[in-house]
């Protein structure tokens, strides 16, 4: 947004990964609004799940266009046919591949999200359809490994979740081993067959996918229609889903979910398909509002409670009168002074509790269970009795 200002107070907007590629080319001395007024941009697709990469296609001169590519580095490499190594063309055969595939998992293994980039020039005078057309026999240059710190207060909030009976599993497009790394670093317990990846998602049916979903913790690589087949198994499951999303791709499977959760720096569209937006983008957030919701629940049982029990001991105490033969026990105005003394400010004080202490201790209730359950009833009949004696 403000390119004139030094690089520490730049305003950079859109998607992480492409922000931190523009600030990496920026201090190493490139600069995107130079190159792209001396190789104008003729046509580009952006990344999406289902093709894994981006590409632009820039004017070079009269006689020839460059076209670029970045993306999932298995699909950079598999359109790949030499290496570039300082403008020197060399054959990318199978074992050069294999060797790149190693590189690649020691990265990927150290939490790292890789690029690869390629290149390849073209006649000027080309003909194509759909730029995706172009995407072949290029020139492999390299990759870019991108670390994505964690928050502070993420393992943190993942140990409570855990211990709150939550069981957090992790949807996304990138690598299965940054994905295991990651989860692993914020105290997610994951072993290879808890990872599962998109590809063999389209191999099996909804009925195997639901008895996987049992205990898979990682779906790797996903693209978004993988997204709403897991939400759909979780469901089918009879667990209660919270789906946590930011992009387009991610809104059909926000909206299937019990609860979706966009983040706020996401898409409008995620934003408005989602029950929930988190404005501050942190995954605490949703601990809280989880510890919230439960301590709602708790003081609008106790207020529940309270009230019918205490309402109950007057109604023993007209009961036992009566069948003794003896007089009205309370005077209408009676009645009204102890509902308001005796019910209202009690009933008040009950709804603003907020003793926090074990509540994330207990594991989720079923959602099923009524207000009133059955130990409650027993809590409610002892005092009906002990109460109105």
């Amino acid at each position: 947004e403000n390119p004139e200002a030094e690089l520490q107070e730049w305003i950079v907007r859109g998607r992480p990964t492409e922000q931190a590629l523009l600030l990496a080319g920026m201090q190493s001395g490139l600069n995107k609004k130079e190159l792209e007024k001396q190789y104008p941009v003729l046509d580009r697709i952006t990344f999406e799940s289902d093709y894994k990469f981006a590409a632009t296609f820039h004017h070079k001169d009269e006689n020839q266009n460059m076209l670029y590519g970045i993306g999932a580095p298995e699909e950079i490499i598999a359109r790949s046919v030499d290496f570039d190594i300082d403008s020197k063309k060399e054959k990318l055969g199978t074992t050069e591949a294999d060797k790149l595939i190693a590189k690649l998992e020691t990265l990927t293994q150290k939490g790292l999200r890789v690029l690869a980039c390629a290149h390849k020039d073209y006649d000027s005078r080309i003909k194509y359809q759909n730029l995706i057309e172009l995407v072949r026999e290029l020139s492999l240059v390299g990759f870019i490994a991108l670390k994505d710190p964690l928050r502070q207060d993420a393992k943190e909030s993942i140990a409570i979740t855990k211990k709150a009976g939550i069981r957090t599993v992790i949807v996304t497009g990138d690598h299965k081993l940054t994905a295991k790394a990651i989860a692993e670093e914020i105290g997610l317990d994951v072993r290879n067959e808890n990872i599962i990846e998109g590809r063999d998602l389209e191999i099996i049916n909804d009925d195997e996918l639901r008895e996987k979903a049992k205990y898979i913790s990682i779906y790797a690589r996903v693209s978004p229609r993988h997204k709403l087949r897991i939400v759909d198994a979780l469901q089918a499951n009879g667990e209660v889903v919270a789906m946590l999303g930011d992009g387009v791709n991610d809104a059909p499977a926000l909206k299937s979910a019990d609860i979706g959760v966009a983040v706020g720096s996401g898409t409008d569209v995620a934003k408005e398909v989602a029950d929930l937006v988190l404005l501050d983008d942190n995954f605490k957030t949703v601990v809280k509002a989880v510890e919230q919701g439960r301590l709602i629940f708790g003081n609008v049982r106790k207020v529940f409670v309270y009230l019918v029990a205490d309402d109950f001991s007057e109604l023993f105490l007209f009961l036992g009168s009566m069948a003794m033969g003896f007089p009205l026990p309370l005077l209408p105005a009676q009645i009204l002074w102890i509902n308001l003394v005796e019910d209202g400010f009690p009933g008040i004080a009950l709804t603003t509790e907020q003793e926090t202490k074990g509540v994330m201790d207990e594991k989720p209730r079923n959602p099923k269970e009524p207000i009133l359950n059955k130990p409650l009833k027993l809590w409610m009949t002892a005092i009906f009795f002990i109460a109105g004696l």
